[in-house]
């Protein structure tokens, strides 16, 4: 089964969706994708589809938004993501999660209610950085 094309950019698209049903064809229209996306990925992924009497596919569009922003949120095999646990950050390096070495947190430049962390790699001996938000 092909993997659903379904970016972060669309994730604005599926804001305008209305709680209506969608032929796929208007769909696509709708997140700016052909309706071959439509069909070959996001039905066979497990997109919520409705099929009428004539055998026609709808597609609610809160649902399918839904739908969507759960996908979003997990892997490709359909696991959620688990979180990072505190202290740590992901090494380019190494190309793994490790333990931060020598840990200093400070605010972010730019944006409040964000600090970084920052340290070294204890593989490595490389830099690490992770932004966190602050409560």
């Amino acid at each position: 089964m092909p993997a659903p094309r379904l970016n972060r950019s669309k994730a604005a698209a599926l804001e305008r969706l209305l709680n209506m049903l969608y032929k796929p064809a208007e769909l696509a229209e709708e997140l700016g994708v052909s309706h071959d996306t439509v069909y070959r990925s996001y039905i066979p992924a497990g997109a919520p589809v409705v099929l009428d009497a004539g055998g026609k596919v709808w597609i609610n569009g809160r649902q399918f938004a839904q739908w969507a922003r759960d996908y979003l949120t997990t892997t490709r095999r359909g696991k959620s993501k688990p979180p990072m646990p505190a202290g740590h950050a992901y090494c380019m390096r190494c190309n793994r999660v490790v333990m931060v070495q020598s840990p200093k947190m400070r605010p972010h430049s730019r944006r409040q209610n964000v600090v970084q962390l920052s340290g070294t790699c204890p593989e490595c001996g490389g830099k690490i950085h992770r932004f966190i938000k602050s409560s």
